[in-house]
C-alpha cells in the first residue's frame, strides 16, 4: 500500500471547497530552525495567478482577503503541521476535515492555531 505525501501550502476554504496551492513536504528544504514552509504567497497566487480558476469564475472580482484562508507549516522538530488560519477555519471541524483531506494530514499529527495575519475582511 502505497502511503500518500503530506503536503504544506496556503489554502482558502469556499463553498466547503479547499483551494490550495501546496507542495509535497520532502519537495521543501528547511529553514534553519527545522521549520518547512512554500514561498507561496495569499495574494499573488489569488490576485495574478488566479488559484481559483476555473472552478470558481464568480471570485474573479473578490480581493484574498475575503475568503477564509491560512498556511500549512510543518515542524521537524515537534514532528507536527501547524496549521495557522481564520477563526472561522480554526473553530470549525469541517474545515479541519477539509484540509487534512486536501493537504494528505493526519489529524494526530497536526496542531490549529488563530492567526490574526489570516483574519478575513470584506471590501
Amino acid at each position: 500500500m502505497n502511503k500518500v505525501a503530506p503536503k504544506i501550502g496556503i489554502f482558502w476554504i469556499y463553498n466547503n471547497t479547499v483551494i490550495a496551492r501546496n507542495e509535497v513536504l520532502d519537495n521543501v528544504v528547511s529553514d534553519s530552525l527545522m521549520l518547512y514552509d512554500t514561498d507561496f504567497e495569499h495574494a499573488v497566487e489569488w490576485e495574478k495567478n488566479n488559484v481559483y480558476l476555473p472552478r470558481f469564475p464568480e471570485l474573479f472580482h473578490t480581493d484574498y482577503q475575503e475568503i477564509n484562508r491560512g498556511r500549512v507549516i510543518y515542524s521537524a522538530k515537534k514532528a507536527i503541521f501547524h496549521i495557522y488560519a481564520d477563526r472561522a477555519i480554526v473553530m470549525n471541524n469541517n474545515h479541519h476535515q477539509l484540509v487534512y483531506c486536501a493537504f494528505n494530514l493526519q489529524e494526530k499529527n497536526c496542531a490549529w492555531h488563530r492567526d490574526p495575519h489570516y483574519r478575513t475582511f470584506t471590501a
